[in-house]
């Protein structure tokens, strides 16, 4: 069985992660993703941690469950890896997005500007 090569690696690991990350975004589980595209939950495990390529036909359906186009999974931030601050950013979100009220949400946005115009201040 051949290889594969650094290049091809590199692209299904980073379009697993993308997989994850809007997954989690939207509020899946990797179970209820995987009954939604035909696959196990184990499945969708090794396509997200890129142990096993995603095929294109399998990709337009993940891609149609999360509710984005399948270029979304190429564009250009595919080979970077998530960082602890950009997991945190999908959880902030994540959580956020759980916020009905939108005088809440507004609430918070405002004091997040609060903060770091006080901090910017500071410095």
């Amino acid at each position: 069985m051949p290889r594969k090569n650094n290049t091809a690696v590199l692209v299904d690991d980073a379009i697993g992660r993308k997989i994850r990350s809007e997954r989690e975004i939207s509020g899946l589980t990797r179970q209820k993703l995987a009954a939604v595209i035909g696959v196990t939950h184990q499945q969708l495990h090794k396509y997200e941690t890129g142990k096993n390529r995603v095929s294109g036909g399998r990709l337009k359906s993940i891609a149609t469950a999360l509710g984005k186009p399948v270029q979304f999974f190429f564009s250009d931030d595919v080979s970077l890896v998530p960082s602890t601050r950009g997991r945190i950013y999908l959880e902030m979100h994540k959580e956020f997005s759980k916020i009905k009220d939108h005088n809440v949400q507004d609430c918070i946005v405002m004091l997040t500007r609060i903060i770091n115009r006080a901090i910017i201040a500071k410095d």
